[in-house]
């Protein structure tokens, strides 16, 4: 499976906007702006969702694509992150993670 299936797939289920672009490096490209606008200049998303929120999507995003980039496949415990029991706190420290690794 190459990196770009294995984005698409993960990003599927996130239902993230980055899983139709056409090549894996415009989805991480697109992962690092999209993070680095909502980071930096603190911009919410225009249908309310929470800002927090959107940061924390942004980062997951950025994490497993720079993690799939660095080693050629999905983290490990990825599936942490899909399941609807999984606090903001963990999601965020597992992306962290992924992307300091």
């Amino acid at each position: 499976m190459s990196d770009i299936a294995k984005a698409r797939y993960f990003l599927k289920h996130r239902d993230s906007k980055l899983d139709h672009l056409e090549t894996f490096g415009l989805m991480l490209t697109t992962a690092k702006t999209n993070y680095s606008e909502i980071k930096f200049r603190g911009r919410g998303d225009d249908q309310g969702v929470d800002f927090e929120q959107n940061e924390l999507a942004a980062m997951i995003d950025l994490a497993v694509l720079s993690y799939l980039k660095k080693y050629a496949r999905l983290p490990d415990d990825v599936t942490k992150v899909l399941l609807p029991a999984a606090s903001d706190e963990e999601k965020r420290n597992l992306a962290m993670g992924w992307y300091s690794a």
